[in-house]
């Protein structure tokens, strides 16, 4: 996978932290983003790591421009950023701000 590109989001631990380090040793250059900043050691060891909020549309496009600026492609989303939110669907927006 020399010269692959991956930008993934929610990677600032659990299953997106595995993720990238994943994405890391099979040779890919990792972007690596979460809402808060730093990432772990780990992560920040084997990918680019930048904050990146998902629900702010200029910063994606910010952060979609760097890579491509950097790197001159994007092969991969990985979109794993999220949190639970308990209630019916119906009772919530596209963000996830539940509405009850």
């Amino acid at each position: 996978m020399d010269g692959r590109v991956v930008l993934l989001t929610g990677a600032g631990s659990g299953i997106g932290a595995a993720t990238a380090l994943a994405f890391a040793d099979r040779g890919w250059t990792v972007y690596a983003t979460d809402v808060e900043t730093p990432l772990p050691d780990a992560v920040r060891a084997h990918c680019r790591t930048l904050e990146l909020d998902v629900t702010d549309p200029e910063q994606c496009r910010a952060v979609v421009d760097r890579i491509l600026s950097a790197t001159g492609r994007l092969d991969c989303l990985v979109n794993n950023a999220g949190y639970a939110v308990a209630g019916a669907i119906e009772d919530v927006d596209e963000i996830g701000r539940a509405h009850v």
